[in-house]
């Protein structure tokens, strides 16, 4: 890299530098503690992230160039131009959904939207609630955002699920029914196994040690369903009505492919009818969701020529019955070694004790499409203002001391201390970008620096990708 490249990187970078950082002081001397609704949880994620992208690019560039002792080795597919330039992007995608985040919960925006956000968070929290619950995450928090469809960021630098909805969910609620779905990635990514002999281990790392061996599409799809399968012990079967309607809203081609990724469409909905039959709750609903799954495929034609299109297995055909089968076999795992403590018998029927995310049950006859009805008028009840129902996620102390809180709204605790410093990810990452300058010389072979990169499902585009 030629010095006149080098100053290109630092140009660029300096245009962050210029923009991340929130003066403070500024800040306070306006006089509005709070102008418009999660601002103190944007404030702090945006202080996060300024921290955590200038670790990175200060990281990786030091690296690149063997300043401080650090000499990141070369890697045959990721040239050190590709890596900075991803950094510098991420961070980029980052602000943007943060701005977008706080644009239309300011007072200008139109109250519809205001109201469709502050619903959206408690409906993203209370999904995230059994997962904290149960200890499989410490406590956390959400921030939903507009955008063309429901996907979440992963962020490591905060404890914040930054969870983007569409537009259209402002007159049609079932559009935020994938929000469970998208939480169930956050709890994929951070959750931490408790009480078991992999005590400390992420769902990540554990599901890839016990699935080893297991065909490639299957690996290929782990995450996936793991989400659908968090989704729907949230949800129940109106979740799997939508899933359903998702799968038929593609293309011919796509709904009869795979994208390495995500399960094959047109077998997608048996992840939430596998699901559901394993609670055994709701075996109305659960019935009239096979029955109607399995009328819509009459409609589709090529279902015969299901092709895999994933990293080595891309053109092998997809024998049904044994994807079914291998998937059935990962989700009874999940469901008995890793979630089982969020299965609660008493999430359906008159009684339920979840006014947000209750399981509704169907009667013989009575039309699928009910699921949709009661789920609506659910979030019509849903608080129109989010204060008191979401926690905000503060920064306390000066510079060096400062540490992240949250701010719960549960009754008896007020804040909460995360033992991490702004920026921090509580990850291997910290330690790792802690070397530097240690005075110890350090060389790391591309296989690591290229999953630090990653940061835990960061990045977008590059290794590992990451699109939800």
């Amino acid at each position: 890299m030629s010095n006149t490249q080098l100053d290109v990187w630092e140009k660029r970078w300096n245009a962050f530098e210029r923009i991340l950082p929130l003066d403070r002081d500024r800040e306070d001397a306006r006089g509005e503690s709070k102008p418009y609704a999660r601002y103190d949880t944007l404030k702090s994620l945006r202080q996060c992230l300024y921290v955590f992208g200038r670790s990175h690019y200060d990281f990786f560039k030091s690296g690149f160039e063997g300043d401080e002792g650090l000499h990141l080795e070369p890697s045959s597919e990721y040239p050190k131009e590709y890596v900075l330039s991803t950094i510098l992007q991420q961070i980029s995608f980052d602000l943007d959904v943060m701005a977008r985040a706080a644009h239309f919960r300011l007072p200008s925006a139109a109250p519809q939207l205001r109201e469709t956000l502050n619903k959206a968070d408690i409906l993203a929290y209370t999904a995230l609630q059994p997962a904290i619950d149960a200890k499989l995450l410490t406590e956390t928090t959400v921030v939903t955002c507009f955008q063309k469809s429901v996907s979440v960021r992963l962020m490591p630098y905060a404890p914040v699920a930054l969870i983007g909805i569409p537009f259209s969910a402002i007159d049609c609620p079932r559009d935020l029914l994938a929000i469970p779905h998208e939480v169930g990635h956050y709890v994929y990514r951070h959750g931490i196994l408790q009480n078991c002999q992999n005590t400390g281990t992420r769902f990540e790392a554990l599901l890839a040690n016990q699935l080893a061996g297991r065909p490639q599409w299957l690996l290929n799809w782990v995450e996936e369903i793991f989400a659908d399968v968090y989704g729907c012990l949230v949800a129940g079967p109106v979740i799997g009505l939508s899933f359903q309607d998702l799968q038929a809203e593609l293309s011919l081609q796509d709904f009869i492919s795979e994208d390495g990724e995500h399960p094959t469409p047109a077998l997608r909905p048996n992840v939430y009818h596998h699901a559901l039959k394993h609670t055994n709750l709701c075996a109305g609903a659960t019935q009239a969701l096979e029955n109607n799954w399995t009328k819509y495929l009459a409609t589709r034609p090529l279902l015969g020529q299901l092709k895999f299109s994933g990293k080595d297995v891309a053109g092998q055909p997809v024998d049904v019955d044994q994807v079914n089968t291998e998937i059935a076999g990962v989700i009874d795992l999940i469901m008995n070694k890793h979630l089982n403590s969020l299965l609660n018998s008493n999430r359906s029927g008159a009684h339920s004790q979840n006014s947000v995310w209750k399981w509704d049950d169907l009667a013989s006859g009575e039309a699928v499409e009910h699921l949709y009805d009661k789920f609506t008028e659910r979030v019509k009840a849903l608080p129109s203002t989010v204060d008191g129902y979401v926690p905000e996620l503060l920064i306390a102390g000066e510079k060096g001391d400062a540490k992240m809180r949250l701010e719960t709204p549960r009754a008896g605790n007020s804040v909460k201390p995360i033992e991490r410093k702004p920026g921090a990810t509580g990850l291997w990452i910290d330690a790792l970008k802690a070397s530097k300058g240690s005075g110890q010389p350090l060389t790391m072979p591309a296989e690591i620096w290229t999953a630090l990169l990653s940061g835990n499902g960061w990045a977008i585009e590059g290794p590992g990708g990451n699109a939800h």
